[in-house]
Protein backbone atom coordinates (compact mmCIF):
# COMPACT_ATOMS: atom_id res chain seq x y z
CA UNK A 1 0.00 0.00 0.00
CA UNK A 2 0.76 3.69 -0.53
CA UNK A 3 -1.50 6.33 0.39
CA UNK A 4 -0.72 10.10 1.11
CA UNK A 5 -4.03 11.51 0.70
CA UNK A 6 -4.54 13.14 4.63
CA UNK A 7 -2.32 15.94 6.28
CA UNK A 8 -1.06 12.62 9.25
CA UNK A 9 0.61 10.54 6.92
CA UNK A 10 3.04 8.55 8.50
CA UNK A 11 6.42 10.34 8.37
CA UNK A 12 4.98 13.04 6.48
CA UNK A 13 5.76 11.33 3.52
CA UNK A 14 2.99 8.39 3.10
CA UNK A 15 2.00 5.15 4.58
CA UNK A 16 2.90 2.20 3.64
CA UNK A 17 2.74 -0.58 6.00
CA UNK A 18 -0.68 0.71 7.86
CA UNK A 19 -2.46 3.74 7.54
CA UNK A 20 -2.49 6.37 11.19
CA UNK A 21 -6.66 6.23 10.16
CA UNK A 22 -6.36 2.71 10.85
CA UNK A 23 -6.85 1.25 7.18
CA UNK A 24 -5.21 -1.98 6.41
CA UNK A 25 -3.27 -3.08 3.00
CA UNK A 26 -5.72 -5.07 1.57
CA UNK A 27 -8.26 -1.94 1.84
CA UNK A 28 -5.96 0.54 0.49
CA UNK A 29 -5.44 -2.02 -2.56
CA UNK A 30 -8.53 -2.66 -2.87
CA UNK A 31 -9.84 1.31 -2.94
CA UNK A 32 -6.93 1.78 -5.34
CA UNK A 33 -8.66 -0.72 -7.81
CA UNK A 34 -12.11 0.84 -6.99
CA UNK A 35 -10.31 4.19 -8.45
CA UNK A 36 -8.65 2.62 -11.29
CA UNK A 37 -11.99 0.68 -12.46
CA UNK A 38 -13.78 4.52 -11.80
CA UNK A 39 -11.33 5.65 -14.58
CA UNK A 40 -12.92 3.62 -16.48
CA UNK A 41 -16.25 3.86 -16.52
CA UNK A 42 -15.47 7.60 -16.54
CA UNK A 43 -14.17 7.26 -20.03
CA UNK A 44 -17.08 5.22 -21.37
CA UNK A 45 -19.58 7.52 -19.35
CA UNK A 46 -18.25 10.15 -21.25
CA UNK A 47 -18.58 8.69 -24.44
CA UNK A 48 -22.32 8.08 -23.58
CA UNK A 49 -22.68 11.14 -22.88
CA UNK A 50 -21.27 12.76 -26.26
CA UNK A 51 -24.33 10.14 -28.12
CA UNK A 52 -27.03 11.92 -25.54
CA UNK A 53 -26.79 9.46 -22.90
CA UNK A 54 -28.56 9.70 -19.38
CA UNK A 55 -25.54 9.62 -17.05
CA UNK A 56 -27.21 10.74 -13.82
CA UNK A 57 -27.32 7.03 -12.47
CA UNK A 58 -23.71 6.43 -13.06
CA UNK A 59 -22.97 10.05 -11.29
CA UNK A 60 -24.61 8.41 -8.36
CA UNK A 61 -23.25 5.26 -8.33
CA UNK A 62 -19.09 7.08 -9.03
CA UNK A 63 -19.73 9.72 -6.32
CA UNK A 64 -21.01 6.86 -4.08
CA UNK A 65 -17.99 4.75 -4.52
CA UNK A 66 -15.59 7.51 -4.71
CA UNK A 67 -16.71 9.02 -1.33
CA UNK A 68 -16.47 5.35 -0.16
CA UNK A 69 -12.39 5.52 -0.89
CA UNK A 70 -11.67 8.86 1.32
CA UNK A 71 -9.78 8.90 4.66
CA UNK A 72 -12.12 7.02 7.47
CA UNK A 73 -15.43 6.39 5.57
CA UNK A 74 -14.94 2.53 5.01
CA UNK A 75 -12.45 0.05 5.89
CA UNK A 76 -14.88 -3.07 4.79
CA UNK A 77 -12.48 -5.16 2.28
CA UNK A 78 -16.18 -7.24 0.82
CA UNK A 79 -17.51 -3.47 -0.11
CA UNK A 80 -14.77 -2.24 -2.65
CA UNK A 81 -15.11 -6.12 -3.91
CA UNK A 82 -18.46 -5.27 -4.64
CA UNK A 83 -18.45 -1.87 -5.63
CA UNK A 84 -15.34 -2.85 -8.35
CA UNK A 85 -17.54 -5.92 -9.67
CA UNK A 86 -20.26 -3.00 -9.63
CA UNK A 87 -18.35 -0.45 -11.92
CA UNK A 88 -17.12 -3.01 -14.22
CA UNK A 89 -20.79 -4.29 -14.89
CA UNK A 90 -22.25 -0.68 -15.17
CA UNK A 91 -19.24 -0.08 -18.10
CA UNK A 92 -20.57 -3.05 -19.83
CA UNK A 93 -23.82 -1.89 -19.77
CA UNK A 94 -23.31 1.45 -21.65
CA UNK A 95 -20.62 -0.55 -24.04
CA UNK A 96 -23.33 -2.55 -24.87
CA UNK A 97 -26.12 0.20 -25.25
CA UNK A 98 -23.45 2.37 -27.12
CA UNK A 99 -22.55 -0.24 -29.76
CA UNK A 100 -26.08 -1.56 -30.02
CA UNK A 101 -27.16 1.82 -31.64
CA UNK A 102 -24.29 1.83 -34.16
CA UNK A 103 -22.06 4.08 -31.95
CA UNK A 104 -18.30 3.31 -32.95
CA UNK A 105 -16.79 2.88 -29.18
CA UNK A 106 -13.08 2.82 -29.68
CA UNK A 107 -11.49 1.68 -26.09
CA UNK A 108 -7.64 1.73 -25.71
CA UNK A 109 -6.32 -0.76 -23.62
CA UNK A 110 -6.21 -0.02 -19.53
CA UNK A 111 -9.08 1.15 -17.58
CA UNK A 112 -11.69 0.97 -19.77
CA UNK A 113 -11.08 -2.62 -20.75
CA UNK A 114 -10.30 -3.86 -17.65
CA UNK A 115 -12.03 -7.28 -16.34
CA UNK A 116 -11.75 -7.66 -12.52
CA UNK A 117 -10.22 -11.35 -10.79
CA UNK A 118 -13.21 -13.28 -8.96
CA UNK A 119 -11.23 -13.72 -5.81
CA UNK A 120 -10.11 -11.39 -3.33
CA UNK A 121 -6.79 -12.30 -3.69
CA UNK A 122 -6.44 -11.93 -7.19
CA UNK A 123 -8.20 -8.71 -6.99
CA UNK A 124 -5.39 -7.69 -4.95
CA UNK A 125 -2.53 -9.02 -7.50
CA UNK A 126 -4.32 -7.13 -9.89
CA UNK A 127 -4.51 -3.35 -7.84
CA UNK A 128 -0.63 -3.66 -7.63
CA UNK A 129 -0.44 -2.42 -10.65
CA UNK A 130 -2.57 0.46 -10.69
CA UNK A 131 -1.75 2.35 -7.24
CA UNK A 132 -1.57 6.29 -7.28
CA UNK A 133 1.93 6.02 -9.28
CA UNK A 134 1.02 4.02 -11.91
CA UNK A 135 -0.92 6.82 -13.74
CA UNK A 136 0.66 8.49 -17.13
CA UNK A 137 2.36 11.13 -16.62
CA UNK A 138 5.18 13.34 -18.39
CA UNK A 139 6.85 14.49 -15.24
CA UNK A 140 6.54 14.20 -11.68
CA UNK A 141 4.34 17.88 -11.34
CA UNK A 142 1.31 16.66 -13.50
CA UNK A 143 1.32 13.67 -11.58
CA UNK A 144 1.18 15.47 -8.45
CA UNK A 145 -1.93 17.44 -9.95
CA UNK A 146 -3.52 14.04 -10.84
CA UNK A 147 -3.32 12.96 -7.68
CA UNK A 148 -4.64 16.87 -6.34
CA UNK A 149 -7.72 16.44 -8.30
CA UNK A 150 -8.32 12.60 -7.41
CA UNK A 151 -7.93 13.74 -3.98
CA UNK A 152 -10.50 16.80 -4.35
CA UNK A 153 -12.73 14.85 -6.20
CA UNK A 154 -13.17 12.44 -3.04
CA UNK A 155 -14.20 16.06 -1.13
CA UNK A 156 -16.26 16.78 -4.07
CA UNK A 157 -18.13 13.13 -4.10
CA UNK A 158 -18.32 13.59 -0.28
CA UNK A 159 -20.16 16.38 -0.59
CA UNK A 160 -22.22 15.48 -3.41
CA UNK A 161 -23.26 12.33 -1.70
CA UNK A 162 -24.40 13.68 1.39
CA UNK A 163 -26.63 16.70 -1.05
CA UNK A 164 -27.88 13.78 -3.04
CA UNK A 165 -29.61 12.26 0.24
CA UNK A 166 -30.89 14.96 1.26
CA UNK A 167 -32.83 15.28 -2.49
CA UNK A 168 -30.04 17.75 -4.32
CA UNK A 169 -28.19 16.86 -7.61
CA UNK A 170 -26.52 18.88 -10.25
CA UNK A 171 -25.56 16.95 -13.56
CA UNK A 172 -22.56 19.34 -13.88
CA UNK A 173 -20.38 18.04 -10.86
CA UNK A 174 -21.32 14.73 -12.10
CA UNK A 175 -19.99 15.74 -14.99
CA UNK A 176 -16.62 16.96 -13.78
CA UNK A 177 -16.10 14.33 -11.86
CA UNK A 178 -16.33 12.01 -15.18
CA UNK A 179 -14.24 14.01 -16.93
CA UNK A 180 -11.52 14.49 -14.09
CA UNK A 181 -11.42 10.71 -13.35
CA UNK A 182 -11.18 10.01 -16.91
CA UNK A 183 -8.18 12.66 -17.49
CA UNK A 184 -6.12 10.93 -14.68
CA UNK A 185 -5.11 8.15 -16.77
CA UNK A 186 -4.60 9.76 -20.31
CA UNK A 187 -1.81 11.92 -21.69
CA UNK A 188 -1.70 14.78 -23.95
CA UNK A 189 -2.68 17.53 -21.04
CA UNK A 190 0.00 19.98 -20.24
CA UNK A 191 0.85 21.48 -16.58
CA UNK A 192 -1.51 24.46 -17.45
CA UNK A 193 -4.09 22.12 -18.35
CA UNK A 194 -4.07 20.03 -14.78
CA UNK A 195 -3.88 23.60 -13.08
CA UNK A 196 -6.91 24.23 -15.16
CA UNK A 197 -8.87 21.01 -13.96
CA UNK A 198 -7.48 21.58 -10.27
CA UNK A 199 -9.64 25.19 -10.33
CA UNK A 200 -12.53 23.46 -12.09
CA UNK A 201 -12.58 21.10 -9.22
CA UNK A 202 -12.72 23.54 -6.72
CA UNK A 203 -15.38 24.58 -9.03
CA UNK A 204 -17.57 21.70 -8.61
CA UNK A 205 -16.81 21.81 -4.71
CA UNK A 206 -18.09 25.07 -4.29
CA UNK A 207 -21.32 24.26 -6.05
CA UNK A 208 -21.32 20.40 -4.64
CA UNK A 209 -21.18 22.81 -1.23
CA UNK A 210 -23.82 24.72 -2.34
CA UNK A 211 -26.33 21.86 -3.20
CA UNK A 212 -25.49 20.40 0.40
CA UNK A 213 -26.24 23.68 2.09
CA UNK A 214 -29.49 24.02 0.05
CA UNK A 215 -31.04 20.52 0.82
CA UNK A 216 -29.80 21.05 5.10
CA UNK A 217 -31.67 24.37 4.90
CA UNK A 218 -34.81 22.58 2.82
CA UNK A 219 -34.74 19.85 4.68
CA UNK A 220 -34.03 21.03 8.39
CA UNK A 221 -34.50 24.86 8.03
CA UNK A 222 -32.24 27.51 8.30
CA UNK A 223 -30.07 27.69 11.59
CA UNK A 224 -30.60 30.76 14.41
CA UNK A 225 -27.48 32.09 15.63
CA UNK A 226 -27.40 31.69 19.23
CA UNK A 227 -25.27 33.46 21.04
CA UNK A 228 -22.60 31.89 23.21
CA UNK A 229 -20.69 30.53 24.52
CA UNK A 230 -21.74 26.89 24.12
CA UNK A 231 -22.35 24.77 27.32
CA UNK A 232 -24.92 24.00 29.97
CA UNK A 233 -26.21 28.05 30.58
CA UNK A 234 -30.07 29.03 30.80
CA UNK A 235 -31.23 31.42 28.07
CA UNK A 236 -30.41 32.21 24.38
CA UNK A 237 -29.86 35.19 22.28
CA UNK A 238 -30.27 35.70 18.32
CA UNK A 239 -27.17 38.11 17.64
CA UNK A 240 -28.14 40.45 14.51
CA UNK A 241 -25.23 39.83 12.69
CA UNK A 242 -25.06 42.46 9.84
CA UNK A 243 -25.62 46.96 9.96
CA UNK A 244 -23.63 46.83 13.34
CA UNK A 245 -20.18 44.63 11.97
CA UNK A 246 -19.93 46.67 9.06
CA UNK A 247 -20.70 50.00 11.11
CA UNK A 248 -18.14 48.74 13.21
CA UNK A 249 -15.50 48.38 10.12
CA UNK A 250 -16.52 51.54 8.89
CA UNK A 251 -15.48 53.55 12.21
CA UNK A 252 -12.56 51.59 12.89
CA UNK A 253 -13.49 49.48 16.27
CA UNK A 254 -13.48 45.79 14.38
CA UNK A 255 -9.67 46.01 12.93
CA UNK A 256 -10.13 42.46 11.50
CA UNK A 257 -11.55 39.33 10.88
CA UNK A 258 -9.97 36.06 11.52
CA UNK A 259 -11.44 32.94 9.43
CA UNK A 260 -9.55 29.82 11.15
CA UNK A 261 -10.96 27.07 9.79
CA UNK A 262 -8.67 24.65 11.66
CA UNK A 263 -8.33 21.95 13.98
CA UNK A 264 -5.23 21.01 16.35
CA UNK A 265 -3.66 17.82 15.87
CA UNK A 266 -2.93 14.99 18.91
CA UNK A 267 0.55 15.38 18.85
CA UNK A 268 2.37 17.59 20.99
CA UNK A 269 2.55 20.57 20.34
CA UNK A 270 0.04 21.05 17.92
CA UNK A 271 -2.08 23.91 19.36
CA UNK A 272 -1.60 26.36 16.67
CA UNK A 273 -4.85 27.02 16.53
CA UNK A 274 -6.46 27.24 19.46
CA UNK A 275 -2.99 29.82 20.34
CA UNK A 276 -4.48 31.83 17.32
CA UNK A 277 -7.64 32.17 18.54
CA UNK A 278 -6.81 33.22 22.29
CA UNK A 279 -3.81 35.54 20.75
CA UNK A 280 -6.09 37.90 18.77
CA UNK A 281 -5.95 41.62 19.07
CA UNK A 282 -8.79 42.66 21.46
CA UNK A 283 -9.99 45.43 18.10
CA UNK A 284 -10.21 42.05 15.93
CA UNK A 285 -12.63 39.28 15.50
CA UNK A 286 -12.57 35.37 15.13
CA UNK A 287 -14.78 33.34 12.67
CA UNK A 288 -13.81 30.04 13.95
CA UNK A 289 -14.90 26.70 11.41
CA UNK A 290 -13.77 23.21 12.10
CA UNK A 291 -14.36 19.99 13.01
CA UNK A 292 -11.79 19.76 15.64
CA UNK A 293 -12.29 23.29 17.32
CA UNK A 294 -13.03 22.09 20.68
CA UNK A 295 -9.95 23.18 22.66
CA UNK A 296 -11.26 26.74 21.96
CA UNK A 297 -15.07 27.35 20.56
CA UNK A 298 -16.50 28.35 23.57
CA UNK A 299 -13.72 30.83 25.28
CA UNK A 300 -15.38 34.20 26.08
CA UNK A 301 -13.26 36.37 24.11
CA UNK A 302 -15.46 39.27 24.69
CA UNK A 303 -17.40 41.45 22.45
CA UNK A 304 -17.01 44.40 20.76
CA UNK A 305 -19.61 46.93 20.81
CA UNK A 306 -21.66 44.26 21.74
CA UNK A 307 -20.63 42.01 19.11
CA UNK A 308 -18.70 38.91 20.28
CA UNK A 309 -15.49 38.76 19.35
CA UNK A 310 -15.52 34.96 18.77
CA UNK A 311 -18.55 33.78 16.54
CA UNK A 312 -18.59 30.12 15.46
CA UNK A 313 -19.49 29.29 11.94
CA UNK A 314 -20.03 25.62 12.68
CA UNK A 315 -18.26 22.68 10.98
CA UNK A 316 -15.88 22.02 7.69
CA UNK A 317 -19.39 21.17 5.99
CA UNK A 318 -20.37 24.92 6.84
CA UNK A 319 -17.83 26.11 4.87
CA UNK A 320 -19.69 27.42 2.20
CA UNK A 321 -21.84 29.32 4.67
CA UNK A 322 -18.16 31.26 5.46
CA UNK A 323 -17.47 31.68 2.22
CA UNK A 324 -21.59 33.45 1.48
CA UNK A 325 -20.58 35.82 5.13
CA UNK A 326 -16.96 36.60 3.11
CA UNK A 327 -19.23 37.97 0.30
CA UNK A 328 -21.90 39.31 1.80
CA UNK A 329 -18.98 41.76 3.74
CA UNK A 330 -17.73 42.61 0.74
CA UNK A 331 -20.75 43.76 -0.96
CA UNK A 332 -21.52 45.94 2.24
CA UNK A 333 -18.21 47.24 2.04
CA UNK A 334 -18.52 47.31 -1.78
CA UNK A 335 -14.97 45.91 -2.43
CA UNK A 336 -13.77 42.71 -3.65
CA UNK A 337 -12.90 39.60 -1.06
CA UNK A 338 -9.15 40.13 -1.15
CA UNK A 339 -9.53 43.71 -0.05
CA UNK A 340 -11.32 42.96 2.97
CA UNK A 341 -9.85 43.33 6.67
CA UNK A 342 -10.43 39.55 6.55
CA UNK A 343 -7.16 36.63 6.60
CA UNK A 344 -8.38 32.82 5.93
CA UNK A 345 -5.83 30.65 8.43
CA UNK A 346 -7.08 27.07 7.39
CA UNK A 347 -5.69 23.46 7.98
CA UNK A 348 -6.21 20.36 5.96
CA UNK A 349 -6.97 17.21 7.19
CA UNK A 350 -8.15 14.95 4.40
CA UNK A 351 -10.17 15.23 1.11
CA UNK A 352 -12.98 17.05 2.52
CA UNK A 353 -10.49 20.26 3.32
CA UNK A 354 -8.77 19.86 -0.08
CA UNK A 355 -11.86 20.54 -1.28
CA UNK A 356 -12.67 23.50 0.28
CA UNK A 357 -9.55 24.74 -0.29
CA UNK A 358 -9.92 24.24 -4.10
CA UNK A 359 -13.26 26.03 -3.89
CA UNK A 360 -11.11 28.91 -2.59
CA UNK A 361 -8.73 28.81 -5.02
CA UNK A 362 -11.60 28.67 -7.51
CA UNK A 363 -13.09 31.99 -6.52
CA UNK A 364 -10.21 33.67 -6.76
CA UNK A 365 -8.97 34.07 -2.78
CA UNK A 366 -5.75 34.99 -2.18
CA UNK A 367 -3.06 34.87 0.98
CA UNK A 368 -4.96 31.65 2.42
CA UNK A 369 -2.39 30.44 5.39
CA UNK A 370 -2.10 26.82 5.17
CA UNK A 371 -1.26 24.18 7.96
CA UNK A 372 -0.70 22.17 9.79
CA UNK A 373 1.82 20.50 7.05
CA UNK A 374 1.29 21.34 3.80
CA UNK A 375 -0.07 18.39 1.36
CA UNK A 376 3.02 15.62 0.59
CA UNK A 377 1.59 15.68 -3.25
CA UNK A 378 2.46 18.81 -3.72
CA UNK A 379 5.64 18.68 -5.33
CA UNK A 380 8.02 22.23 -5.43
CA UNK A 381 7.14 23.27 -8.64
CA UNK A 382 3.02 22.97 -7.97
CA UNK A 383 3.47 24.68 -4.54
CA UNK A 384 5.60 27.30 -6.41
CA UNK A 385 2.55 27.86 -8.66
CA UNK A 386 0.56 28.11 -6.04
CA UNK A 387 2.21 30.62 -4.23
CA UNK A 388 2.47 32.91 -7.58
CA UNK A 389 -0.72 32.58 -8.55
CA UNK A 390 -3.13 32.90 -5.46
CA UNK A 391 -0.10 33.69 -2.50
CA UNK A 392 -0.77 30.75 -0.72
CA UNK A 393 1.78 30.84 2.50
CA UNK A 394 2.46 27.92 4.87
CA UNK A 395 1.53 28.72 8.63
CA UNK A 396 4.58 29.78 11.28
CA UNK A 397 3.75 30.69 14.38
CA UNK A 398 0.45 32.32 15.82
CA UNK A 399 2.20 35.60 17.11
CA UNK A 400 4.23 35.60 13.83
CA UNK A 401 1.28 35.18 11.38
CA UNK A 402 -0.97 37.52 13.39
CA UNK A 403 2.22 40.09 13.22
CA UNK A 404 2.55 39.82 9.50
CA UNK A 405 -1.28 40.28 8.67
CA UNK A 406 -1.70 43.30 10.67
CA UNK A 407 1.76 44.83 9.94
Amino acid sequence: MFCYQCEQRARGTGCEVLGVCGKKPEVADLQDLLLYSLMGLSQVVLEGIRFGMQARRYGEFVVTAAFSTSTNVDFDPQRFVDLIHQAVALRKEIRKELESSGYDLRLEEGPTTFEPAVTREELLSQAASVGLFSYPADNSDILSLKHTVLFGIKGVAAYADHARILGQEDDDVYHFIFKGLAAIQQTGLNLDDWLRLTLDCGKAAYRAMELLDAGNTETYGHPIPPKGPLGHKKGKAILDKADDIVAAVKTGRIRHFFLVAGCDGAKPGRSYYTEFVEKLPDDCIGMILSCGKHPFFDKDLGDIDGIPRLLDIGRCNDAYSAIQIALALSRALDTNVNDLPLSMILSWYEQKSLSILLALLYLGIQDIRLGPGLPAFFTPTVLNLLVEKFNIMPIKTPDEDIKEILG
